[in-house]
Order: structure tokens, then sequence, then C-alpha cells
């Protein structure tokens, strides 16, 4: 177990299937199928904290390692290996129970919990607003944070530019492609308006400012 986790958290032996020899890993990085969560167990990760190392574990069943004839568990997922597998960043979300998961074991890395690392999520494509021309980040289900020194979202068709950006020191900006738009920073709202003969500008400032 990683120091400061869940002690109740446990993880099964690998086999030569899983891990390519008694030794442990094999010399080859290896990828392997599963599905989040454990058979029977309510609870599917171990979160870090500041209390422990700051690392999260997921539970993950493998396809690799299922009994002879049992290929899948009583609810329908995979029946193998029972591992502790970390999560990738820079996308920090915690996988739902059942899906379907990537697992990878870099080559030279142990069988301790947390060695493989969770790369990627495949399942079925979102039916509404996806298509040939039509891209997605789609996190239903969770409540989304975005953290950076800055965040910027541009918005362009052809001739036609609209961005938005938020940032500690600037604040938050709306604009098009003339410069034209809403600023908001230090409790103080400016609207600019550019045009080819002049440039307008109207600014609220709160009650505490005035």
């Amino acid at each position: 177990m990683k120091p400061g986790h869940d002690d109740s958290i446990h993880v099964g032996t690998f086999d030569q299937d899983a891990l390519g020899g008694e030794e442990g890993l094999s010399e080859t990085p290896s990828l392997h199928n599963g599905t989040v969560g454990w058979f029977g167990d309510a609870t599917h990760f171990d979160i870090g904290t500041e209390d422990n190392d700051g690392v999260c574990l997921v539970k993950v069943t493998l396809v690799a390692g299922h009994p002879r004839g049992e290929p899948r568990s009583p609810d329908g997922r995979a029946n193998g290996h029972r591992i502790l597998a970390q999560l990738s960043m820079p996308e920090w979300r915690i996988p739902k129970p059942g899906e379907r998961c990537m697992v990878a074991f870099a080559n030279g890395m142990d069988d301790s919990p947390g060695a493989g690392i969770i790369i990627a999520y495949p399942g079925k494509n979102p039916i509404r607003q996806f298509a040939e021309d039509r891209a997605m980040l789609d996190y239903r289900g969770y409540d989304l944070t975005i953290k950076a020194k800055s965040v910027s979202v541009v918005c362009e068709d052809g001739d036609q530019k609209c961005g938005t950006t938020y940032s500690a020191q600037g604040g938050a900006q709306l604009v098009d492609e003339t410069g034209s738009g809403l600023f908001v920073k230090g409790g103080e709202v400016t609207l600019k308006v550019i045009d080819s003969a002049a440039t307008s500008w109207a600014r609220c400032r709160s009650h505490s400012q005035r």
C-alpha cells in the first residue's frame, strides 16, 4: 500500500499474464484493457490528500487473468486481476464505476499499487452535438474546474472572430475581432466600442470604489 492511503484498500498478486514473469514487469511496456471498480466493493477510488502522498488511486479490474470460462463478473464487467492505478495529468477526473479504461505499465516498474497509469477511457460517442465538423468535451455528471495562469477561448469562422480571456492579472475580457468588448477587473466593468471613426468607453464601478 502506498504510504498514507487507506489500509482497507488491497491489491491481489499479479501473475505472468499481467506482468510478464514471476519477477515483475517484463522489459517490454504493456497495455491492458479493464473496467473501473472491483466487484463487490462499494468504493472505487482512494483520493490523494495533503495527509498522504497526494496520489489518487483508482480500483481497476483487468480483463487479463480472469478465471477460465468466466471472462466477466456477475455485473458484466471485467473479471481479471484487481489492481490500483494512478490518473494521468493534466486531466484530473475520477472515472465512474464500470467505465472501460486502458492501463499502461512502463518497463522497469515494479508491481506495487499504483504502478499502472490510466491513459484512456474508450466509450460511446455523444449522440447530440457531435459530428464530422463538431468536436466535444463531454464532462456530464461532473463539476469542471480549469486552473491556469490564464484561460482563453477563441471562436473563429472565416473573418468572424470572438474570444474571451480570464486571467488573474487582466481580469475577464470578452472581445470581437475589432477589439470591442466587455472588460471586468477590480470591481470595474468597462464597455469598449471601436469603429473606424472613434473609440467609445463606458465604465461602471462598485460603490466602494467611488
